[in-house]
């Protein structure tokens, strides 16, 4: 018998009458769908390091299945083709000298040649391009997202290109200079990178590089201040109760903290509770969870809590959202603030800093505390909120 009580003390059951059911551990809420279910199979399935190049929004679809089809092998070259049983004698339509081939008929014959060593002087690169891994390697590099999308987009046209300019040959007789691809390129890239919304910034390499495609810079928006204050006391005979999660950590370590002031902005009561495992949303609801069951021990039933976490403001109104291993102690909670005058409101980051302090208190020391005193690490910002003294935070 007591290693029964010892195992189930653990665990709330509900006030509310309601039934059992069967929850999906892998996700948050417990509810499995079509598309949880589909994540955890593919989940384990690795990634090429091209898996994000071919699809960029900034690219032309056509233009990217051409690469991904030179990624996976699947163009129809000579040398694929013979793989699939169509054998015949094989040569290069652009330089009629060797056996076609996609190493040979993207990068090693003098018409593709030259056009990657002109991209890549536009690149300012200190090498010139002659293989796939080249390509790999300048996009691992630290770019500014606008000239990371004309760097992708000038690879998909070169490939696009250098494809076009040999079906032309081979099928309609047409021959077409190296240089006309490359301002045909040219066009494109530059089209690219006027139209896409990503920014610059300050790099010198990115501001000649996009210069030399004749590109306008898209700086970013002016950083500008924003005033956050905490909002206000509660209505008289009201108690408000500021809470707010914290977590850190590989394993994932969470904590909770909340204080509760009465209608004159004085400190009534606050808590910093360790929680050991779970995930930033399960430190968010409890606690609310912790605030809800003092309120009630206390007697305080005109209750207001302030958080920063925006689905826990939703979950009052929609109990799918809460977490499955704490919806039995939720639903408990739900009820009590049923029997009581009892709101809920979303409160900017930025003007809850004191139960944000009194979160990462619990995070440091690994304890659960409730305190009858203002805490020495939230005397400063707590004065700050009963005088009303508005704070910054830069905005871009």
């Amino acid at each position: 018998m007591p290693d029964l009580l010892q195992t189930i003390s653990p665990f709330s059951i509900s006030v509310m009458d309601c039934e059992d059911t069967f929850v999906w551990k892998s996700v948050e809420n417990g509810t499995l769908t079509i598309k949880h279910a589909y994540s955890f199979i593919t989940n384990s399935v690795p990634q090429g390091e091209w898996s994000q190049f071919p699809w960029d929004i900034d690219t032309g679809p056509a233009h990217c299945m051409i690469v991904w089809r030179l990624l996976h092998n699947r163009l129809p070259t000579d040398d694929n083709l013979a793989v699939c049983g169509l054998q015949s004698p094989s040569i290069c339509s652009l330089c009629l000298e060797d056996a076609e081939s996609s190493k040979h008929l993207f990068f090693n014959y003098s018409f593709a040649s030259k056009t990657w060593t002109w991209l890549s002087c536009n690149l300012q690169l200190p090498f010139t391009i002659n293989k796939l891994e080249d390509c790999i390697k300048i996009l691992k590099d630290s770019w500014n997202p606008q000239a990371l999308a004309v760097i992708k987009a000038s690879f998909a046209h070169t490939i696009s290109q250098i494809w076009q300019t040999r079906n032309l040959l081979r099928f309609e007789n047409k021959s077409i200079h190296w240089k006309r691809c490359i301002s045909t390129i040219t066009a494109h890239v530059k089209l690219t990178g006027n139209l896409t919304t990503k920014k610059a910034n300050d790099s010198m390499t990115c501001f000649a590089m996009l210069k030399a495609f004749g590109i306008e810079i898209h700086p970013r928006r002016q950083l500008c201040y924003t005033e956050i204050l905490w909002c206000r006391p509660p209505p008289i005979g009201w108690v408000k109760c500021n809470i707010d999660g914290a977590a850190s950590g590989s394993p994932m370590l969470t904590a909770c903290g909340g204080i509760f002031r009465d209608d004159k902005a004085d400190h009534l009561l606050s808590f910093s509770a360790f929680l050991s495992g779970g995930t930033p949303v399960f430190s968010e609801f409890m606690a609310a969870i912790l605030a809800i069951e003092k309120a009630k021990e206390l007697n305080w039933n005109k209750l207001w809590i302030e958080t920063d976490c925006m689905l826990l403001v939703k979950a009052f109104s929609n109990p799918q959202l809460v977490p499955w291993i704490i919806k039995s102690r939720w639903l408990t909670c739900w009820a009590y603030t049923l029997n009581m005058e009892f709101m809920i409101t979303h409160i900017c980051r930025g003007a809850n800093f004191c139960a944000d302090v009194l979160a990462n208190i619990g995070l440091t020391n690994r304890s659960h505390s409730w305190f009858n005193f203002v805490h020495n690490d939230i005397i400063s910002d707590y004065l700050l909120d009963k005088v009303g003294t508005p704070r910054f935070r830069i905005c871009s």
